[in-house]
Parts: C-alpha cells; structure tokens; sequence
C-alpha cells in the first residue's frame, strides 16, 4: 500500500466547513412544508385505471396484488383436487359396493359432490 497521501485529502481540507444550523432550523422547515399547496388537491378525480396504475406503481402494493393471485390459483386448484378425489371416491365406493353385491342397482349409492342437491 502507498505511504503517499491521497490527493483528495487536499481539496476536502480546503472545503469549507458547513455553517451550523438555526435553533430553530426544524421549525422553519415545518412552516414552509404547511405552506406548500397540497398536490392534486383541486385537480378533477382520476379515472379509476389511472388510479389503479398509480397504485400497482408502488412495489408494495404490486407484490401484494401478485401474491394474492397466487392465493386466490392455490386455492383454486386445491378445490379443483379435493373435488377430484370425491369423484375417484365416489367411483371407488361404487365399485366396492357391486364387487361385493353383482345384483345391486346401476344406480350409483356414492354420488360425486356435484350431484349432490
């Protein structure tokens, strides 16, 4: 490693010190941010898409709205599975339910969920 000095070491020690703050520096920084206009305070109400847009344009907002979708597919093929298993259920009891008795009825005695009343 050099023993030489940097050559920024120079200029940051010509910089000038920064002046110190008001006393009531915090103060004047509230008084002038209450006196800002309020931004779109009188501007017309944004149509619904523009609205949405500005909300997806949050990442927070994006990433809840894509974890959601993922909830709301989960939760789809979850039902889609448990309805397939009823069914397989179903043809299984029925099934059972002839290999015992041949001269049992056609009519099925198991019925999948959709053709419950």
């Amino acid at each position: 490693m050099p023993d030489s000095p940097d050559p920024l070491d120079d200029l940051f020690d010509a910089y000038p010190s920064p002046p110190p703050l008001a006393a009531d520096f915090k103060a004047q920084v509230q008084q002038r941010l209450a006196q800002l206009p309020v931004a779109n305070a009188d501007a017309p109400s944004l149509p619904w898409w523009r609205r949405l847009e500005r909300a997806f344009a949050q990442p927070a907002a994006a990433a809840l709205f894509v974890c959601c979708c993922i909830l709301v597919g989960l939760l789809a093929a979850e039902m889609h599975a448990n309805a397939e298993r009823a069914r397989t259920h179903a043809r299984v009891v029925n099934s059972y339910i002839e290999l015992i008795n041949p001269r049992v009825d056609p009519a099925p005695v198991a019925t999948p969920p959709e053709a419950r009343p």
